[in-house]
């Protein structure tokens, strides 16, 4: 059995293709149904979330309502993976096997078309055995704690946002910009436990965007989540 410090040194794998997904755009042609798998699903509403709310050494505070709990889900292609699905922008593509060839841990990958500047905006999933079946507060906090530590040389900025919940799961909730290979964006991740898994969740964009535009993005994805069972 894995501990929660272990496996928070997975979850942060996932943030390391974000940049590159996001940079190459997205392939012109997928099929009309994103790759099966199992039965998850999810949940989203609007919410400015600022960049200070996180404890400043890394522990994570009082669950906080999600900020997608009231908003619009996502009305374009149904996605689903290990154990979840959500619904994207219309628009967005499967961009799975493209995340894949930089990390194979990617269990599910979507993205829009690049915008101006040549990113896409993109979420990709990574499901890992948690190591313990519902973590208690203490091991939230460690496993925070870890992945701020982990993210520290992709993410030195990075705010830990109040633990959230998705679909009804404890969520945990890091933000802040991001540079890989000289190139500048912007990462929102959440990692949620749901039946002895954890699910990192990882959000890009274009370091142009403004936080109302990606919170808006998240929220119409995240409100549309669900887990396979509930």
């Amino acid at each position: 059995m894995r501990t929660p410090l272990h496996t928070a040194a997975t979850l942060a794998l996932a943030t390391s293709l974000t940049v590159l997904l996001g940079a190459c755009g997205t392939d012109a042609a997928r099929p009309a149904d994103a790759r099966p798998s199992s039965t998850m699903t999810a949940t989203a509403s609007p919410s400015a979330r600022g960049t200070e709310g996180g404890a400043p050494d890394g522990t994570t505070e009082p669950t906080a309502a999600p900020p997608w709990q009231h908003a619009k889900p996502a009305d374009g292609r149904t996605f689903r993976g290990q154990g979840f699905s959500f619904r994207a922008p219309k628009g967005w593509t499967d961009e799975t096997e493209k995340a894949q060839q930089l990390n194979q841990l990617v269990d599910l990958a979507a993205a829009a078309a690049p915008d101006r500047s040549g990113f896409a905006t993109n979420v990709n999933v990574v499901v890992s055995d948690a190591g313990v079946e519902d973590p208690s507060d203490d091991q939230l906090r460690q496993i925070s704690a870890a992945i701020k530590s982990r993210l520290s040389t992709l993410v030195p900025e990075l705010t830990v946002n109040p633990l959230t919940q998705l679909d009804g799961r404890p969520t945990l909730d890091h933000e802040g910009p991001a540079t890989k290979q000289g190139m500048p964006y912007y990462i929102h991740q959440y990692v949620a436990f749901d039946a002895g898994n954890a699910y990192t969740v990882t959000f890009s964009f274009s370091r142009e965007s403004k936080p109302a535009q990606r919170q808006q993005v998240i929220d119409q994805i995240l409100a549309s989540w669900s887990w396979a069972g509930s």
